[in-house]
C-alpha cells in the first residue's frame, strides 16, 4: 500500500514513503508496545512526523494550490474581463 501511495504522489519526496515503508518494517512485530525498544522519543518523533507530513502533502497542500489559483482566476478575471484567461 505504501508503495502505490508513493506512486500516486509523485510530487511528493519519494523519501517520505520510503522512511514509512521503513517505520511500517519495524513495527509489523507482533509484539507488546511496552517491550518494543522502538518506542523511544527518536523514533516515535520519527514516525509522527514522516506521517504528519505525507499527509499535508496528500491533502493540504493540493487544497491550498487549487485556493491559491482560484483567486489568481478570480483577479485575472477582473483584470482582463471574464473571458480572457489566455496569454
Amino acid at each position: 500500500k505504501i508503495k502505490s501511495l508513493k506512486e500516486k504522489n509523485p510530487q511528493s519526496d519519494p523519501d517520505l514513503y520510503d522512511t514509512l515503508s521503513d517505520v511500517q518494517n519495524m513495527t509489523s512485530d507482533k509484539i507488546h508496545e511496552q517491550s518494543w525498544d522502538k518506542w523511544d522519543s527518536k523514533n516515535l518523533k520519527l514516525i509522527i512526523e514522516t506521517l504528519k507530513t505525507i499527509l499535508y502533502e496528500i491533502y493540504v497542500l493540493p487544497e491550498e494550490r487549487k485556493d491559491r489559483s482560484s483567486k489568481i482566476q478570480k483577479l485575472r478575471e477582473n483584470v482582463f474581463g471574464a473571458k480572457k484567461t489566455e496569454k
